[in-house]
This record gives C-alpha cells, structure tokens and sequence, in this order.
C-alpha cells in the first residue's frame, strides 16, 4: 500500500500548482480566448450561411458529393459521412476551416500567455529574489531556473 501511495504522489508531483496557472491565464485572459471562440463561432455562422445558399439544390450536393469521392480529399479531411446532404457538406466544410483555426487560436494564445508577461519585466518582478515568490535558495544559484535546492 505504501508503493501504491508513492507511485501515485510521484505521478501527480509534476503537476504541483497548475490550477493556480490556470486561473491566472484565465483571469488575464480571458479576454483573448472569449474573442477567439466568438470568431470561431462567427466563422461557422457564416461558412453554414453561404454554403446554404451556394448549394441550394439536390444536383449541386450531388456535384459537391461526386467531387469529394477520391482519396486524396479523404486524406486531408477523412471521410465525411452524408455529403449527399447539406449537412454532410457542412461538416466537410467546416473541418477544414477548424483544422487551421484551431491551431491557430492555440499557438496565438499560448504565446501570448507567456510572452506577454515576460516582454512586459513583470515576470523578472515575480521571480526577483525577496518578492515571496522565488524558492529561497535561488539567490545561491547560477541561475534561477536550475534546479539547486
């Protein structure tokens, strides 16, 4: 049982204060990620808006259906069930505008999460030796991100 209560404290012990993180990134942030998924949200909005009225008849679907059966789109996208549908060409269409927001919205907000306040000197301002946040021990170090303690 003692092993038991070892492995688990060890797994979790990388984990230490990333909660704490987390409500900071998104009290700071929040802002920036309720912007990204409004125009996410907006985005596919607009693509179901005009691909209502680009494919407004059953042979246009059928076209876009007939288009789309090779492999090589299935490779990019998958295969996308119902393209016989309105639906179909919808699901189809919005994956690929989410397969480059998507990460585009992660790398935008994650650099920004760290870089903001690192190029602002706050970041040096919390780390500072005497602020209350620094491990005591970094002032002994070479540098503070070694782990010397």
């Amino acid at each position: 049982m003692t092993g038991t209560h070892r492995e688990a404290r060890s797994l979790g012990a990388g984990l230490d204060g990333v909660g704490t993180m987390t409500l900071i990134a998104l009290r700071t942030g929040w802002k920036g990620l309720a912007a990204w998924v409004l125009a996410l949200v907006g985005v596919m909005a607009l693509t179901g808006a005009s691909i209502g009225a680009l494919y407004d008849t059953p042979e246009k679907i059928r076209g876009y259906a007939e288009s789309l059966g090779g492999d090589a789109m299935a490779v990019l996208n998958g295969r996308v069930a119902g393209l016989d549908t309105i639906g179909g060409v919808f699901a189809n269409e919005f994956g690929f505008v989410l397969s480059f927001g998507l990460p585009l919205m992660a790398i935008a907000l994650t650099s920004r999460a760290t870089r903001r306040d690192e190029e602002a000197g706050r970041l040096e301002l919390l780390l500072a030796p005497g602020s209350g946040v620094a491990p005591r021990c970094w002032p002994r170090c070479s540098s503070p991100p070694a782990r010397c303690c």
